[in-house]
């Protein structure tokens, strides 16, 4: 895999690396010594500068793309400072140097996909950090290098699916970046705290959303139990985000409060649903006022009202879901209208517009049913044209023939029944020669052709 594939896959260590590139620019040099220590010291000196030479020419190795080059440089040097730690057992700047060779040769397995070979390096390299800041607590230096390798260590972790190991490490450097804020920094390590406190941030919102989206599988799946316990668990670092920071993550808490609240509505257990949906909303609307041109912050709301809508159509309180479903009405028009060209704005605005029709016909209010259907039905016609290999929009477009052929045929207009619903078969059936029809499209179609088979 190449560095440029890994940085665009979004891995962590990359973005660390820059923040130790920008922040802890100034290295320790080479520790003062007199002329008298001799030639030993000279010695000393001349390894640990073809220690440096070497680590340059891994990193050269490194930007070309070269990972074996780089491993074998680093590897060269690495030797060459593990001899100098061992003969130094009490030099900082050979204990700095071993770390740091490892902390080279950790990434290297890292972007060669090697992650037990990047979690012994990068494992090695936080123990000689961890004693380096003991022992200089009242360094900044030490407690952002310790917490760079935290980071590290915790990404490989994670990638290797020790989750709990990998929030370990991400919160322990968040600890350190805010006991770094306290006394009087200079501009400096006020810097690195800064940076420190962001990559930590940055590490556990990612670790969050990489345990929400286990969870999503596992609620694909029908594995309701696991599916909640993981959202709780990503629920919990944001939650502990949010103590730490405020402000830091209102918008992953909203979202998780969501995620949460779609496993308690699949589980039938509406009171929950209904709870955790309003958790997401209260947070929704703050972010909403505070960020009124904020296109994500106006969605975000109206999928929460849009949600508990649902919960209230499912209570059979009609009144209350035909309420929160114009609320998100308002709310997707003016996003359509604003975005005139995103799927996603038209496919949200064609939704609410299809399931407000479902209440008008829970309401036996058959007009605006078919009203509202049709206002669905038109967006997603539009959809379904531009996006014609789409599932989605196929998938979209016949649900919106299937109520309004089935609408049609309350009403007696038998000829309009036949032909929406004829439509809604072409469809389905086009989703079942591309293997892409799904149980519920399945059961539907089933229905649909049994009804015009039958006798009008």
């Amino acid at each position: 895999m190449s560095i440029g594939s890994w940085v665009a896959a979004g891995a962590v260590a990359l973005f660390i690396l820059a923040g130790m590139v920008a922040c802890v620019s100034k290295r320790r040099t080479a520790e003062p010594h007199s002329a008298g220590q001799g030639a030993a010291s000279q010695t000393i000196e001349a390894q640990r500068d073809l220690g440096k030479r070497l680590d340059a020419l891994g990193g050269e190795a490194l930007k070309a793309s070269d990972l074996s080059a780089a491993k074998a440089r680093y590897e060269e040097s690495l030797r060459i400072f593990q001899k100098l730690a061992q003969q130094n057992p009490t030099s900082a700047q050979a204990q700095d140097d071993l770390s740091s060779s490892l902390g080279k040769l950790g990434v290297v397995a890292l972007i060669a996909g090697d992650l037990p070979a990047a979690n012994a390096r990068f494992a090695e390299s936080v123990s000689i950090r961890q004693k380096l800041a003991q022992a200089i607590p009242t360094s900044h230096e030490a407690q952002g290098d310790l917490c760079f390798d935290l980071l590290l260590l915790g990404d490989v972790e994670m990638r290797a699916g020790d989750l709990p190991s990998a929030r370990a490490r991400f919160e322990q450097c968040l600890g350190i970046s805010q006991t770094l804020a306290q006394g009087n920094p200079t501009s400096e390590e006020r810097d690195l705290r800064i940076t420190l406190e962001r990559n930590s941030v940055e590490a556990l919102r990612g670790l969050s959303i990489h345990i929400n989206t286990l969870g999503k599988v596992a609620m694909g799946e029908g594995d309701l139990s696991t599916a909640k316990a993981t959202f709780e668990e990503g629920l919990s670092i944001f939650q502990k985000l949010a103590q730490a920071i405020p402000n830091s993550a209102e918008r992953d808490l909203a979202i998780s409060f969501e995620r949460l609240g779609d496993v308690a509505l699949l589980a039938g257990d509406l009171p929950t649903a209904r709870a955790r949906f309003g958790q997401s909303l209260d947070i929704g609307q703050k972010l909403a006022q505070e960020n009124p041109s904020s296109d994500d912050a106006q969605r975000d709301l109206g999928v929460s009202l849009e949600r508990l809508g649902e919960v209230a159509m499912l209570a059979d309180d009609l009144p209350a879901a035909k309420a929160r479903y114009e609320e998100s009405l308002r709310i997707f028009q003016k996003l359509a209208q604003q975005n005139p060209t995103s799927d996603d704005a038209q496919r949200d605005l064609s939704l609410i517009l299809f399931k407000l029709g479902e209440v008008a016909v829970q309401a036996g209010d058959l007009r605006t049913a078919k009203a509202r259907f049709e206002q669905s039905l038109g967006i997603r016609q539009k959809l379904a044209q531009q996006n014609p290999t789409s599932d989605d929009a196929q998938r979209d477009l016949s649900l919106s023939l299937f109520k309004l052929g089935s609408l049609a045929g309350l009403t007696g207009d038998l000829p309009a029944a036949k032909a929406r619903l004829e439509e809604c078969v072409s469809i389905l059936k086009m989703l079942a020669e591309r293997g892409t029809i799904t149980p519920s499209d399945r059961e539907i179609l089933d229905q649909v052709e049994i009804a015009l088979q039958s006798p009008p």
